[in-house]
């Protein structure tokens, strides 16, 4: 978008909380803001998921994660 001169404020929701995004996109992905309902530093129930995330898969936790954690824990 900033390639072809569009320049406004790029909003979305959780979904585009992806590495690639960062990856593909680089420094045109400055300023985009996205909401998420994960946020290890809100509680420590959050803290304790993201730390043991990080243990077992070596990157921290995202909100989509965090979902697929919830949604097993609902389901088994």
């Amino acid at each position: 978008m900033r390639e072809l001169g569009i320049d406004v404020p790029i909003i979305g929701p959780v979904t585009i909380q992806v590495d690639a995004l960062i990856k593909d996109a680089g420094e045109a992905a400055e300023g985009i803001v996205y909401s998420s309902p994960f946020d290890p530093a809100v509680s420590q129930t959050m803290r304790s998921f993201d730390e043991k995330f990080q243990k077992a898969f070596g990157k921290p936790a995202d909100a989509h994660a965090a979902h697929s954690y919830d949604m097993l824990k609902i389901i088994a």
